[in-house]
């Protein structure tokens, strides 16, 4: 109980007017208290002049250093890094992800926000994103500020059974297919003999073959591909 009293006095201080207001209320008390007089009048003025300096100056500080926050150049993206930053302090923000080789990295329930959130893909990843109603479209590396309701397609994972966002790993990548020729059998008499078997019989089973003359064949198949930009665009 403690605890959640101290968390709503802390919200309710973490704005900037918000503190000068209590700052103000508490002079007068102690004021009041020790019986020194003081004018209502100038003392109203006076805090609706602090509290309007105190919202553009903290308003401007908030632009000017948001622009730091990511390695952001245009205007535009300014006013979009600032405009998150608000939605940050109002709890009404959207996902803040980072997508590293392909993988989404999040916060627990950071990719269910549906307001305006931030994408920062490293050279070697890319997304594509949706909304409820159609495909957005992909979006490469570099930071993508994301609208509302804007998500990352999602699939389920086959492993754990559960829906994850989808990123795509942009360097090259191998896929193989078959018996490896050096795949090795462990001892017949140790126990994962049996299953080391069945696997080797599934991997030539997935490139085998018969020739006209019966002979039994298999292949072993690498491919290597990556998924480049086209230049001409």
């Amino acid at each position: 109980m403690l605890k959640k009293a101290f968390s709503k006095f802390k919200l309710m201080f973490s704005i900037p007017y918000r503190v000068l207001l209590g700052i103000v209320i508490v002079w007068h008390i102690v004021q009041w208290a020790l019986g020194i007089e003081f004018n209502y009048r100038i003392t109203i003025a006076t805090l609706i002049v602090d509290i309007t300096v105190t919202i553009l100056l903290f308003n401007w500080l908030t632009y000017f250093f948001a622009q730091f926050v990511l390695p952001i150049h245009k205007p535009q993206e300014r006013k979009e890094i600032y405009t998150r930053i608000k939605d940050f302090k109002s709890g009404k923000r959207g996902p803040i992800l980072f997508i590293k080789n392909g993988q989404v990295v999040e916060h627990e329930n950071e990719i269910n926000k549906k307001g305006l959130g931030v994408l920062v893909l490293d050279t070697a990843s890319a997304v594509v994103l949706r909304t409820d109603a159609n495909i957005v479209g992909a979006v490469g590396p570099g930071i993508r500020f994301t609208k509302k309701n804007e998500y990352i397609i999602k699939s389920v994972n086959p492993k754990t059974n559960k829906l994850e966002s989808i990123g795509v790993d942009l360097r090259t990548q191998w896929r193989f297919l078959g018996l490896p020729p050096d795949y090795k059998l462990p001892n017949p008499n140790s126990s994962g003999y049996q299953r080391a078997l069945l696997e080797m019989e599934k991997l030539r089973g997935q490139t085998a073959g018969l020739t006209r003359d019966g002979f039994d064949v298999y292949a072993y198949i690498s491919i290597r591909f990556r998924i480049k930009r086209d230049e001409k665009k």
